[in-house]
């Protein structure tokens, strides 16, 4: 989206527009002539960046200060960052009469800006503290699944290097020919950069959506609980469903979401509508009972909490999983480490 700095006089703002020429006619209609009009770059917020982005707007809004006040600090104390240029943009939209989501999700990564429309669409100056707790939390609970599997590399990566080093220790002082020294140093680079690839990963908002297709643990718990996070938002249910097929990758996931939609529309009956995988357990009786009372809520918080303890499980496996294979990994560049030593003392060449 381009994003243009605006300077007359000694006053600058920040805004957006579709072209530069569409920012000068729109200046010149309002007699600026002596306008300098300059594009610039603003990186949209990831995940980590969005997490620190609310918590510092929270802190502020619950201290009592106003929006605009709260994007004033912002932008002063962290003036040298990205963060600061998205402050004072937002601020600058929101002075000339733009809606804060409307701005806001704008300048958030795209696979973000689902979240935005699911629980800060047109709200009030009231309801914008409570809404923005909600996306707060939902951003905070994924950047926590995310450096929990994080860590769980760390050890076993320095277990790998330090195998790697060793390894490539003892090709450098035996008596190999250069070919096999040089092969033994592409295997050390190619190992190291899908180590440093994983981790730039883990940095970016990629890892989500690679984490949701290859788990439905996950896509079920992220499923539930943004649709339960979205009801208590006040979203109605149709709406909800709506929304929430933009906040992900996986195809089957956003084509049942819309088929539950659609039958909804059409008057079915919740068991009707729903897939019966997605209600698990007791979750399931709740859905049953919903039919006759009306009230989906209980069936979906039942099912947000028994999707949740699943997805805590298979993580606590990830945790265990990553050191074992880290450790077997290490554990054959050892082996040709003391291979390459005890070889010759055996005379078995």
């Amino acid at each position: 989206m381009p994003w243009y700095k605006i300077s007359n006089n000694s006053a600058s703002k920040i805004r957006f527009y579709p072209s530069i020429e569409s920012a000068y006619l729109d200046h010149f209609s309002q007699k600026s002539w002596s306008v300098n009009i300059k594009e610039i770059r603003l990186k949209p917020l990831n995940s980590k960046q969005l997490e620190k982005f609310l918590l510092e707007v929270l802190k502020g809004l619950e201290a009592g200060l106003k929006l605009q006040d709260v994007l004033t600090y912002i932008s002063h104390h962290e003036s040298r960052s990205n963060m600061a240029l998205i402050a004072r943009a937002i601020k600058d939209e929101i002075s000339m009469g733009e809606e804060f989501n409307t701005c806001f999700k704008q300048l958030v990564e795209t696979s973000l800006q689902g979240y935005c429309d699911l629980f800060i669409q047109k709200s009030t100056s009231e309801q914008l503290l409570s809404h923005l707790s909600i996306l707060y939390e939902q951003i905070s609970q994924l950047r926590l699944w995310v450096m929990r599997l994080q860590k769980s590399l760390i050890y076993p990566f320095f277990v790998i290097q330090l195998s790697l080093i060793i390894w490539l220790t003892s090709q450098a002082f035996s008596k190999t020919i250069n070919l096999d020294i040089q092969n033994s140093a592409l295997i050390y680079l190619a190992i190291s950069l899908s180590q440093l690839l994983i981790f730039y990963l883990f940095q970016s908002s990629l890892i989500l959506g690679l984490i949701e297709n290859c788990f439905c643990a996950f896509r079920l718990n992220k499923l539930f609980n943004l649709l339960n996070a979205s009801l208590k938002a006040g979203n109605h249910l149709q709406g909800a469903l709506t929304l929430l097929p933009t906040n992900f990758n996986h195809k089957q996931i956003k084509q049942e979401l819309l088929l539950v939609y659609y039958h909804l529309r059409l008057g079915d009956t919740y068991l009707t509508s729903f897939p019966t995988y997605w209600f698990p357990k007791e979750s399931l009786l709740a859905l049953k009972a919903s039919c006759q009372s009306g009230d989906i809520l209980r069936a979906i918080e039942t099912a947000s909490h028994i999707h949740k303890q699943r997805w805590q499980k298979r993580l606590n496996f990830i945790e265990k999983l990553c050191p074992l294979i880290g450790l077997g990994i290490a554990g054959i560049f050892v082996s040709k480490t003391l291979i390459s030593i005890y070889l010759p003392l055996l005379n078995i060449e």
